[in-house]
């Protein structure tokens, strides 16, 4: 790694742990830190490799916001070491430099680098198993086969869409006419069943579970229908995640590496276009008929991303230099919105950051004043999974008619005829009786969140006496 690389990275790092020292957990991340206290093969909403990882950095730093962060800080910091060797294989070393500043400061990158997802996590795997495989292709060794068989596995043990990978380099392998002798050899087969077998655990758990966290990502969680205005919120989420000059160029490389790598056959460039262009259209097309998140075709865009310098020499330094100020500056409004909500947003999500601490200490507080042993409630799983975090209790929730995790550990009769403390807020709020069947419910406590000298949210604390159900 050259000097100019190592001082790029540590600016990266040194930013996001300045970042992450002063800020709570996500909502997500609590909920997975919650995963990581019930342990399973796999769980309802992704595979378990992000409820291991939070157990294992928690069990070295604590169970703190910044030992969560910091879990996804190393795997981003791994990715991007990842990403500047793979490309210097593919590009000149400056440009192969310029590429993965590109993909590390858009704020997509950058700012998800900061928080623990199972995509910080994937990031990792997905180069790494990408690295091999072209490592294969280039030296014609079998080991690196094997080697993106266990990489593969890995990340499908972290998130589904891995399995585009295995897809797009077996469609590479059809269609470069100087490695289809790949398929009509083991090793390509040996990768996918290495794949596979690693990935078993969540086979065996969505079996034992009616196949519900398939069913969940493939057809329960989409309202299929078709929506203009919703194609053109993901593009403009597209620009602003990506940065609106590097989103561009991405497209106009996409077609550059289409047109070079089949007329120039260049199986290098070709290589980048079949494991990237097709993720991003197929999401962008997706968009148009279900809700599609900013971040769900990420990887996608990396091939087009890190080929961009090469590609556009002429215009290279104008084009940097543009793009970098502009993710910059969308980098800094939102961080600046995390510390200080100078934009007015109804229901900020960066609110979620917040004061999660103070209500927990209040709702011990309160429980322990009471008579009995009463167990804690909610009804959403952001909720829940931020007070368990908060107070180090479990924390029931059912949700009807929406399937969260919480619903695979906890039964509506273990908890018959108890008295429970109910959390909500009032970005969620829901009283109890909407949802729950006591006997008698009582507020006891309201518990305002100030930021900026405003108030932003109110917590509704209930004293519910003689749970007998969830309502149908």
């Amino acid at each position: 790694m050259t000097g100019k690389f190592i001082g790029i990275l540590c600016i990266l790092t040194l930013a996001r742990l300045g970042i992450m020292r002063f800020i709570g957990i996500t909502n997500d991340e609590a909920y997975y830190w919650v995963w990581s206290r019930h342990p399973a093969l796999s769980y309802y909403d992704h595979p378990p490799m992000v409820a291991f990882i939070v157990k294992v950095f928690t069990g070295i730093l604590g169970n703190t916001p910044f030992a969560i962060h910091f879990a996804g800080l190393f795997f981003f910091t791994l990715f991007v070491v990842l990403l500047y060797n793979w490309s210097r294989e593919m590009f000149p070393e400056p440009d192969a430099l310029k590429g993965t500043v590109i993909v590390a400061f858009s704020p997509l990158f950058f700012l998800g680098g900061s928080v623990l997802t199972p995509d910080a996590i994937l990031s990792f795997f997905w180069v790494l198993t990408l690295m091999f495989i072209y490592r294969a292709l280039k030296n014609k060794k079998s080991v690196y086969w094997y080697l993106s068989g266990i990489s593969a596995g890995l990340g499908a043990l972290t998130k589904y869409s891995m399995f585009f990978v295995p897809a797009a380099i077996f469609a590479f392998l059809f269609f470069s006419k100087q490695h289809r002798g790949w398929l009509r050899k083991k090793e390509p087969y040996v990768f996918l069943l290495l794949t596979i077998i690693i990935f078993s655990p969540v086979l065996v758990w969505n079996a034992g579970n009616g196949w519900a966290s398939f069913a969940f990502h493939l057809a329960t969680r989409h309202t299929v229908s078709f929506s203009l205005s919703r194609f053109l919120q993901f593009i403009i989420s597209q620009l602003v995640h990506i940065s609106p000059v590097a989103y561009v160029y991405c497209w106009l490389a996409f077609w550059a590496l289409f047109r070079k790598g089949f007329s120039e056959n260049n199986w290098t460039i070709k290589y980048l276009f079949f494991t990237s262009f097709p993720l991003v259209v197929m999401f962008t097309a997706a968009s148009f008929f279900t809700g599609t998140l900013s971040h769900w075709p990420a990887f996608g865009y990396l091939g087009g991303l890190i080929a961009i310098p090469t590609l556009f020499k002429a215009n290279k330094k104008t084009m940097f230099k543009i793009n970098f100020a502009l993710s910059l500056a969308i980098i800094i409004i939102y961080t600046v919105q995390v510390f200080y909500p100078f934009v007015k947003i109804k229901k900020d999500p960066t609110d979620d950051l917040y004061g999660w601490n103070d209500v927990g200490r209040q709702v011990m507080q309160i429980s322990s004043s009471l008579p009995g042993e009463e167990f804690l409630l909610c009804s959403r799983y952001e909720t829940g999974s931020q007070l368990s975090f908060a107070t180090g209790q479990e924390v029931y929730v059912f949700q009807p008619g929406h399937i969260t995790a919480f619903q695979f550990w906890h039964k509506e009769g273990e908890i018959k005829g108890r008295n429970a403390l109910y959390l909500t807020h009032s970005r969620y709020f829901t009283p109890p009786e909407r949802i729950y069947n006591f006997n008698k419910i009582t507020l006891v406590k309201e518990i305002p969140l100030y930021r900026a000298g405003r108030q932003v949210r109110t917590f509704y604390l209930y004293y519910c006496e003689d749970f007998l159900g969830v309502r149908s």
